[in-house]
């Protein structure tokens, strides 16, 4: 059976109709949304990132030697950014981006440079909005998200899609997008992970400002893995998906709730003999925050999704994760944020498509709590410092570790 050129993830798609365009999960990230506001704009951006981390390598001595890794390094990355709106009529053309790189003070083998560029276009039809859009984005891949041989290896994604959305604020609405989504890799050992795909999703709804927002959204979704070739088949793995979804969203008083589940039927192109060809199951997201007062509002929140794999002799990810956190706004311009989120991963195994079979994390667990103090002295400058810290587990223990970063951060627009 021939592949059909398909987008990556068989997961959630949250439909929200309160102005906002639907989005399906694909690799690599969606594509930018229009710009809030249809007023003329230009302006640009530029940030300095200095970071220190006691383990940039990821993983346990043994990896991190074998890798010619220091574990302990520090790290400066400045970014630009730019930023253009011009309406034309009805009609508006928008697009942003940004470039940055991260020289390293040790492992000079992990300097990395990262862009985005982001472009389209949105027209007014009546009470329907429909854009058009496309990015492009590269960076080199986490050390975390490549084999063990592997410290550089460039990642690029090109999407483009189409949407268009109907209704208003307050009552029924629907949308309909189209996206196209192409993975690519550098290195020649993990070029059996790039992908082609496409998604369709659509979705309707109901808003109303004492209620809330309820939606139902529909997703097909599949992925094709071109390099990934099979013995007797001239022609790669990949698997589709189509998923049927609830959203919600309700606020009263200080407290505001987001809730999203799906039902997903996942189908493989091909499995290996004692392997599942199909996999079956439920993708959900929720958050609910409550505001202590004008400065304190705690988050929490919970969600199941399932990922394509970046790393060979894997297909797919699924994970479950929790999250709670604290924002307390120390006057007009000091803001303070501790959170702590928790992070469990199953991996299926392609034993097809192994290199090192004994080298693939199925299951790992990771728990992170982060610190972060930001000051705004104006809209053109801002301040911030962050501090981490991430314990993973993983069923190889050559590449578990505990982690500690701090970043001071400085930016500034115009």
């Amino acid at each position: 059976m021939q592949l059909r050129p398909l987008a990556l993830g068989a997961t959630l798609s949250a439909v929200a109709f309160s102005g906002a365009l639907a989005q399906s999960s694909a690799a690599g990230g969606a594509l930018a949304a229009p710009p809030s506001s249809s007023q003329r704009d230009l302006g640009f951006g530029a940030q300095v990132l200095v970071l220190y981390d006691n383990n940039a390598a990821r993983t346990g001595k043994a990896i991190a030697a074998q890798r010619g890794l220091v574990p302990q390094d520090t790290s400066v990355t400045p970014t630009v950014t730019f930023r253009a709106t011009q309406p034309i009529g009805q009609q508006v053309l928008y697009a942003s981006g940004s470039y940055g790189y991260q020289f390293h003070q040790h492992n000079t083998v992990l300097d990395r440079e990262t862009y985005i560029i982001n472009g389209g276009g949105s027209a007014h039809l009546g009470l329907c909005q429909a854009t058009l859009a496309g990015s492009y984005q590269a960076a080199i891949a986490d050390i975390q998200d490549i084999d063990p041989l592997t410290t550089n290896n460039l990642r690029s994604s090109a999407m483009r899609g189409v949407s268009l959305q109907c209704g208003s604020k307050a009552g029924f609405g629907g949308n309909i997008s189209v996206q196209r989504t192409e993975t690519k890799n550098s290195e020649p050992r993990l070029r059996i992970s790039d992908s082609d795909g496409q998604s369709i999703s659509a979705g309707f709804g109901y808003s109303n400002p004492s209620l809330g927002t309820i939606g139902f959204s529909y997703v097909y979704d599949s992925s094709a893995f071109p390099n990934r070739i099979i013995p007797g088949r001239p022609i790669g793995d990949g698997y589709f998906s189509e998923s049927l979804g609830l959203t919600a969203q309700h606020s009263f008083g200080r407290v505001s709730i987001d809730l999203a589940a799906s039902r997903f039927n996942l189908k493989r192109e091909f499995a290996p003999v004692g392997s599942s060809q199909k996999l079956k199951g439920t993708t959900y997201g929720g958050n609910i925050a409550y505001s202590l007062g004008s400065r304190i509002s705690l988050t929490a929140g919970a969600s199941r999704s399932i990922r394509p794999s970046g790393r060979p002799g894997k297909l797919f990810d699924v994970s479950t994760s929790k999250s709670v956190g604290v924002d307390y706004q120390l006057g007009s311009r000091f803001d303070i944020k501790v959170d702590y989120a928790l992070a469990h991963t199953k991996s299926n195994q392609d034993t097809l498509n192994t290199p090192t079979p004994l080298l693939i994390i199925t299951n790992s667990r990771l728990s992170s709590t982060t610190a972060a103090i930001n000051y705004n002295q104006s809209q053109r400058l801002t301040v911030g410092l962050t501090v981490r810290y991430d314990d993973r587990q993983t069923n190889l223990p050559q590449f578990d570790f505990i982690a500690t970063t701090v970043g001071l951060r400085v930016g500034t627009t115009f």
